[in-house]
């Protein structure tokens, strides 16, 4: 199931006036951070994914990921002198400490809007958590749907 052609987050922030069609839908999807450009469509390279996550807001999700990323960030979540999106505040801090060689606004996203998001998030974090530039900490929750591949089968 196909990924956005990945957008480097500098193009993500000025999408709105250059070119709206380059913003990630306002639904659900997951959505995927690499260091390097790649073909999209299918699955991005695993040694390249930084952050993986699932929204049910793409829009909104990503500004906000992307706005931490790049260091409108602070050190407490949800209050005044915080972060909102614990992924974006990863990458910045994993930037400023030089566990992340890229300038965050370098680095490319992506989003998939035609899958089950419980299923491609596990699938992608469970490849890509070991990787050396990965910041994602949290185990994603299993997906709850009876019969998909990855989940509890409730």
């Amino acid at each position: 199931m196909p990924f956005s052609k990945p957008i480097t987050f500098r193009t993500f922030l000025t999408a709105p006036i250059e070119a709206e069609t380059l913003m990630p839908p306002r639904q659900a999807g997951v959505y995927v951070v690499t260091r390097k450009e790649w073909d999209g469509g299918g699955n991005p390279p695993e040694n390249d994914v930084v952050y993986v996550g699932r929204t049910t807001a793409l829009l909104y999700r990503t500004i906000v990921l992307v706005t931490d990323a790049i260091g409108f960030t602070g050190q407490g979540k949800g209050s005044a002198n915080s972060y909102y999106h614990s992924g974006g505040h990863n990458i910045w801090e994993a930037w400023k400490e030089k566990r992340l060689s890229r300038d965050p606004r370098t680095l490319y996203l992506s989003w998939n809007t035609d899958c089950c998001e419980a299923c491609e998030e596990i699938k992608l974090y469970e490849q890509c958590r070991k990787n050396e530039c990965f910041v994602g900490v949290a185990t994603p929750p299993r997906c709850n749907i009876s019969g998909h591949p990855i989940g509890s089968g409730k």
